[in-house]
């Protein structure tokens, strides 16, 4: 055994460094310990950013049938989709999300010619917003 250890030194030696500028201990911890859904949570946040936590709360409570939505986040971020694989992109935007909407950005309703009147509130939560069309 201690052949073995004394021929394979150099490379434990790497090995070591190599996971302690990876923190390859402490990130194997966090995938052992944690859950996927806690994982990409706290990755993705629960009502800011790309709004992980939000999107999935409507899925699992007002679209189960449907698994149409149309999505939009008034900051910059990447499109919600694909963390999504099953729902789908409605282009009549009957389900509507509407992802870190506040007052400073609320003219940006006018811009893509978003009409309140004609949709239902559903679901709020901080600055995200279910509206289901009448």
């Amino acid at each position: 055994m201690i052949k073995i250890i004394k021929f394979n030194f150099n490379y434990i030696i790497l090995f070591l460094i190599f996971a302690s500028f990876t923190n390859f201990f402490k990130n194997l911890n966090m995938i052992l310990v944690r859950d996927y859904d806690e994982r990409i949570l706290r990755m993705y946040n629960h009502c800011g950013g790309i709004s992980y936590g939000y999107i999935n709360k409507i899925k699992n409570k007002y679209l189960a049938d449907n698994l149409k939505v149309y999505i939009i986040n008034f900051d910059i971020y990447p499109s919600s989709m694909p963390l999504f694989p099953d729902l789908r992109i409605d282009e009549n935007k009957n389900n509507l999300i509407l992802l870190n909407l506040n007052n400073s950005n609320k003219n940006k309703l006018k811009d893509i010619k978003f009409n309140i009147k004609n949709y239902d509130l559903k679901d709020s939560e901080d600055n995200c917003y279910y509206y289901k069309k009448k």
